[in-house]
Formats: C-alpha cells, structure tokens, sequence
C-alpha cells in the first residue's frame, strides 16, 4: 500500500539481539546528556517490501557501508529470519523496494550526479549491479507504478540547466527512455502509468497557469488551458492517484474549499467532485489502495493526529489499534495489499517513535514490539507538549505548542521560568505535537519552549496561508511576539527571561526582532537565517526562477523595480543591523545554496562594525541547516552556553563538543574572541574580512 503525505522518518536498532521494550521513567529531572538528544541512531532509511514479509536498513560497520535486510515475524512465528548484510557504496542515498517485492534500487541524488543500482536480494548470490551513471545531470524526484513494476520514473535534467524531464528507466535492463521534452514548464503530472497529464508554467503575477496534455506522438503533446491558480491554491495541489482504467484522477487541492480536500477528476468531460471535505485542517495523510484506488484512510491534524475518514474494510483493525496505542498517537507506514500485515510508527511529545508490526491473519490480531528510534531517551523524564490556540491582534487563532519542564515551578526568587520562542522554518510549514530533540534538550534545561503556527503557516487553509503573504517583518512577526506576550501574561514565562530562536525564516525572525524590537527578548539564535532579502532574490537558485511570480507574491515584493527593492529591504535585518544590542548566536552551512553565507558575513561585519556581542559559526560541510550529528553536537552546545548566561538556566558543560571539528567559530567583541577546533577555510576558497 502506499502512504502519502508527511513520512516520519524511521531509525531501526539491531533487533537480532539487543531489543528494547518501553521502560518506565525516573521521578526525577536530572540533566540529560546533550549527546542523548543529539546522537542519531546506526539504522536508518528503514523500509518493507509490498507485502511487508521483509525489513531493510542501511547501517554501518566500521565505516563500512552496508545494506541489511530480514524476513519479519507471523502470526504463527513470533522470531525473525537470519540477517543477510552486504556492502554498498557509502555515496548511496536512499533505496526502494520495487513493486515485484523481490527487488531493490538503491540511488545516489548528488550535486552532480545520478547513480542506480539493482539489487535482487533472494538471488543465490545477492550483489549490486549499477544501472545508471550519469555524471553530469541532476535528479529531482523518483517513482514506482504498480502497473509498471520493473521501471522507475525519473525527473533528469542536465547540469546547468532548470528544466526537469521526465525519463522512464527499465532496472532490468538498464534501457532509459525520455517521454517527454520539456522546453518551458515548472510542473509536470505524471499519471500511475507514466503518462503526462498535466503541465503548468508561473506567470509573473503569480498564478500557475495549468494545461491539459493531449498526446500527438510518443514525444510531442497539445497542450489545452485548463485554469489558473493563485500561489496559495497552487501550492496545495498534488497528484494522489489514478483509477485502474485512467478514466479518473485524484487530487489534493484547496481550489474548491478553503482547506485542502481530495477530489476526483473525470478526464472524459472535465468535471470535478470533491469526495472528502475536511473538517479541522487541510488533509494531512491519504491511504489508499493503489490497485483499485480505493480510499482507506484521510488524516487531518490539527492539535494531534486526526481521523477524517476510514473504510470500513479497516475499521476494526484500527479500532484494535486505537485501544491499544491511543487515538491520534500512531501512524500507519505501510499496509500489504491482503491488510494483514502492517507497520506502525507509535509516536508521542515525549516518544521519538516505536516500531511495531501488526498482524491480522485466521481472526487473530496481534502487535508486535520491534525498537525504538532513540532507544536511550526511554530511560529519562521528558517534557509534554500542550497545544493552545492564541489569538492574534486582528483576530486569527494561530495553533501553538508549548514544552512545559517537567519541574515547572515558580523560581525561589519568585521569578517566573525563562522562555525561548522557537519560530519554524518556511515560513510555508508547521510545526506538530511530537517530540523534537531541540525543544526537550532545552527543556530539560529548565526552559519553557513556545511554538506557534502563525499566519502562513500550512495546514490551516488556503485563507490563513496567504494571510502571510507579504509579512516577512510584518503581521507574521507581530503574531510570533503575540504569542509570546500571551504566555507572558498568562504566567508561563517571565517577560523580561525570553529568548527568540530559529532556522531558515525562524532564523529571520529571530535577526529582525534583535534588530526591530531589540529590548524585547534577552539573546537569540539565528540559524541560515536570511538577513537581507533582497541578496536573497538575487541568488536564489537557478531552479527556481521558473516560480519567479510565486516568489514575488510570497514575498510581496520583488527586485525588479526599485519599489520591490525598497519594501524588502526595508523589513531585512541587515538594514538595522546596527541596533542588535543584546547576544546573538549566528550559525550557517557554507554548502548552504538557499541563503549564501556572503549575506550572513554582511550581517556579521555589520555586527562587528557596531560593537555587538555575538558568536558567528560557520560548518564547512552543511548545508541550508545543520544535520550532521557532530556539528549538531557543537551548535547545541555553544547555544546552552548562551542560554544559561542571558536566562541563567542550566547547561552541561561544554566538554569534547568542539575538538576536532572542521568548523569556523568566532566570538565578538575582538576582546572576547576564541577559536576553537579545527579551521580550514583557505582550503574552501572563503575569505574572511573581519
């Protein structure tokens, strides 16, 4: 069966001999070591074939690469099969089981390159055998069909250009075959059996004009107009599935209802049926049968996981399910076409997830416990997660979170606990009720952690969405500091013990409001945070200047006049770089393609020239956001350092985070500069002037 949707990512540990079962939790709150948040598990890109008789990981021994897979338990056989481990090539990606159950394609997505490999694991002697190896185009996307197992259907195109074609690549015999030239779209649909069906390009005003494709030949097409869609409709349309006899098409889209909904599309006449409205949120999660496309459960989430519809065929197993997780605290990964066997990801504020298998075989159900995804933090006392709606100053509810201490409590000194508002990246994203490492190592700390779904924020409709079209430094901002006005005057946090922290846009608005309302939060964390938005048009990446008119509603403004100019540079950091008077922690990946690192080196020699106290570290080998376990380590520790000076909460030590790290950090003023690990920044071509 197929999820769509957000897919949690999944870590397995070795469950051939050292499983862990749920453990109960300390009455106390010690500090948590900032290596148990950080550290990520040996397993990762767990997946199951079709019928879900077979578990995969990737794993490393010793450095050593290698991909792993088992066969699963029954209702009959409660104990795995034997491990079977190979070799693989360290630049692997990610793979997927074909639909034939007895295949596997593993695949290289790099800069620079396109890289597939076969592999038939119950062969007599299993091996890798390379497809493809194309050193010279880049891949944006892989798909399966189950009408077309032996085939994989990719989007190619060649370094140094933007456009994207479609290719259709037998893994059997390694043929590759291009269906369609694309001269000119930024989106192409693809039905279930690989056929175009739709195309769309991105006016300057912003609409996506859409159009159907009528095939003449095996590489040319008509193309009819169908609609135009605005940026906040657009981005909410996405393909799900097609009927077996492709007379029909299924969509999420928010063109007929404010939220997204899924609708069933007749090609014979064009007409439209929305088959399932949602109540709460856009839809979140869809499963389907891909066979007959027949619907078995639409998601919604609003404070938690919600069910919006579910077939009966599966009515009674998830209801077994609920009675023995709770509502709202799994998700289903993968179901067998026979509904037998499924995956399931349990999940909670305070649990980074648990694996289990399900099975329903001869009228007897059955759960059984497989690991857990970070094992180790079972074994402490974690923060819970409260949701709360939070009005803003003109009347919208924004959904927000916030992680409560275990030990909240009223300081001796009757000071309320100190605060840190933790603003989401995008800003076209959300944040959910599930646990995060960041927000629960800070807790630990002693911190309460706000996070809010301002506007434009995705999942709340297409009207809330576009809500925050053109506020960059505007009304998105003023609801990230109504928020935590709110828990202020709601006695949650001390108004003057607040800190501000984010990545991306979070980091944005963490730069803007050290900069704009700089008496209002004690310190901050901005990490690849854009601090100049018209340098961020500028060198956006080539690819998406086919989304040009989007990005200029998202934005509201663009560079091509100098009025555009002038409003985005008007709400940039940058522009009042000189006012940041409290300690600031700023941190970038110099692979970083979204938000160059020669904007944030502007921003910090702004910072410099004006005597700011502020740290500026930079990881050579990230990218948009730090992710690399080691560098992760170092960043969080140089930030509980920051925090427990200007909110004097607690902090581990700083111990070994820093040694041997190939990273660039650097303290201001001048007075106060260290340096520590290793910095090679002549070998990457960057200079520093300051």
């Amino acid at each position: 069966m197929t999820v769509l949707g957000i897919l949690v990512p999944l870590f397995l540990v070795d469950i051939a001999s050292k499983s862990v079962s749920p453990v109960s939790v300390n009455d106390t709150s010690p500090l948590i070591p900032r290596n148990d948040f950080v550290k990520s598990s040996p397993y990762s890109s767990v997946r199951v074939d079709g019928k879900v008789e077979f578990v995969s990981f990737l794993t490393n021994d010793d450095d050593d690469p290698l991909f792993c897979w088992r066969r699963l338990p029954t209702i009959e056989n409660n104990s795995y099969g034997n491990m079977t481990c190979l070799s693989c090539p360290a630049q692997i990606s990610d793979y997927l089981w074909l639909h034939d159950n007895r295949s596997i394609i593993m695949y290289e997505r790099g800069y620079s390159a396109v890289r597939i490999w076969l592999l038939e694991p119950f062969s007599n002697a299993p091996e890798l055998r390379k497809v493809i190896d194309f050193s010279s185009y880049l891949v944006s996307s892989l798909s399966l069909s189950f009408w077309r197992p032996d085939e994989v259907l990719l989007f190619l195109s060649r370094r140094g250009r933007v456009i994207y074609e479609p290719h259709v690549l037998n893994v059997k015999t390694g043929k590759l075959k291009r269906v369609f030239r694309n001269e000119n779209f930024s989106t192409l649909v693809m039905d279930d059996h690989f056929r175009l069906v739709m195309v769309g390009n991105v006016s300057e005003d912003g609409l996506t004009n859409y159009y159907k494709a009528i095939m003449k030949s095996e590489l040319e097409y008509d193309f009819q107009f169908v609609k135009a869609l605005p940026a906040e409709v657009a981005m909410t349309l996405e393909f799900v599935v097609s009927s077996p006899d492709s007379t029909r098409l299924y969509w999420t889209t928010s063109e007929y209802t404010d939220k997204v909904a899924l609708v069933e599309e007749h090609l014979e006449n064009g007409t439209v049926e929305v088959i399932y409205s949602p109540k709460y949120t856009d839809i979140h999660n869809i499963i389907f049968n891909p066979y007959t496309a027949e619907f078995l459960l639409v998601e919604e989430y609003y404070m938690t996981l919600q069910v919006g519809y579910m077939n009966d065929k599966i009515t009674d197993d998830c209801n077994y399910l609920i009675d023995t997780f709770g509502l709202g605290k799994f998700s289903i990964q993968s179901i067998s076409q026979q509904y037998d066997r499924w995956l399931i990801l349990v999940f909670s504020d305070v649990n980074a997830g648990m694996l289990y298998l399900y099975l329903n075989s001869k009228g007897r159900r059955m759960v059984i416990f497989l690991d857990a995804i970070n094992a180790v933090l079972l074994n402490h006392r974690l923060a819970r997660k409260r949701a709360v709606e939070v009005p803003t100053r003109d009347g919208l509810i924004q959904l927000c979170y916030l992680t409560i201490p275990p030990t909240y409590n009223v300081t001796n000194d009757g000071q309320l606990p100190s605060g840190i508002n933790m603003i989401h990246g995008g800003p076209n994203s959300r944040v959910y009720w599930e646990y995060s490492a960041e927000e629960q190592l800070l807790a630990n700390r002693g911190y309460v952690v706000l996070q809010c779904n301002f506007r434009g924020s995705t999942g709340f409709g297409k009207e809330f969405l576009a809500a925050g079209f053109g506020e960059w430094g505007g009304r998105m901002q003023d609801d990230i500091d109504d928020a935590f006005t709110w828990a202020a005057n709601n006695g949650l946090v001390g108004s003057n013990r607040t800190a501000i922290m984010g990545a991306s846009y979070g980091g944005f608005a963490t730069l803007y409001a050290l900069a704009y309302t700089p008496d209002k939060y004690q310190c901050g964390v901005a990490e690849c945070a854009p601090s100049d938005l018209v340098e961020m048009f500028q060198s956006m990446p080539r690819e998406w200047n086919l989304a040009h008119g989007v990005y200029k509603v998202r934005f509201g403004a663009s560079i091509e006049t100098e009025e555009g100019k002038m409003f985005l540079w008007k709400v940039s950091p940058l522009r009042q770089a000189s006012s940041v008077r409290k300690p600031l922690l700023i941190a970038h990946g110099l692979m970083d393609d979204r938000v160059p690192t020669k904007a944030t080196d502007a921003m910090a020699e702004a910072l410099v020239k004006s005597g700011a106290n502020f740290t500026y570290m930079v990881f050579p080998n990230e990218g948009h956001c730090i992710y690399e376990e080691r560098s992760m380590l170092a960043y969080f520790a140089v930030i509980e350092q920051l925090f427990a000076r200007c909110l004097n909460g607690s902090s581990e030590p700083v111990g070994n985070s820093l040694e041997d790290l190939d990273i660039t950090l650097e303290q201001y003023p001048l007075a106060k500069m260290k340096r520590r690990g290793r910095v090679k920044v002549e070998d990457r071509n960057r200079q520093r002037s300051f």
